[in-house]
């Protein structure tokens, strides 16, 4: 059974690794999206695994390299949540609340204003093709 000594520690890693595999989702977008990196789906598609099926080109080169450095994100995240409860193993869970609670509200601020600026420069464009200004 866990004792009540490794629940905490346990509970610190599960929530510090909800955490950092949220942020190492939304960079692998951001890589996916504006960059053109190939991403973890299509890794997982070259190898017909998780239920995607294969792709009709196969990944080779640099499309298969920059796959597998987005996958190894989520696994050096992990790594990293771990040597962090270790190295802070006298920090009490209401401490690590706090911080949580901060860099999460930190994330959902910059989010909000992520989409809102975006959703504006949209609807300026679509406005300005609209009434064919500029």
């Amino acid at each position: 059974m866990i004792e009540k000594k490794n629940l905490s520690i346990l509970i610190r890693i599960f929530s510090y690794s909800i955490l950092t595999l949220t942020l190492i989702f939304l960079i692998n977008n951001v890589l996916t999206v504006w960059f053109d990196w190939p991403g973890v789906k299509k890794l997982f598609s070259h190898y017909e695994i998780f239920g995607f099926k294969k792709l009709k080109e196969p990944l080779e080169g640099l499309a298969m390299s920059l796959s597998y450095i987005q996958l190894l994100f989520y696994f050096l995240c992990f790594i990293g949540v771990i040597m962090f409860v270790l190295k802070s193993l006298k920090q009490t869970l209401q401490t690590d609340s706090e911080i949580l609670k901060k860099i999460t509200a930190y994330i959902i601020r910059s989010s909000f204003w992520a989409v809102l600026i975006v959703g504006v420069a949209d609807f300026l464009i679509s406005f300005m093709v609209v009434e064919k200004i500029g």
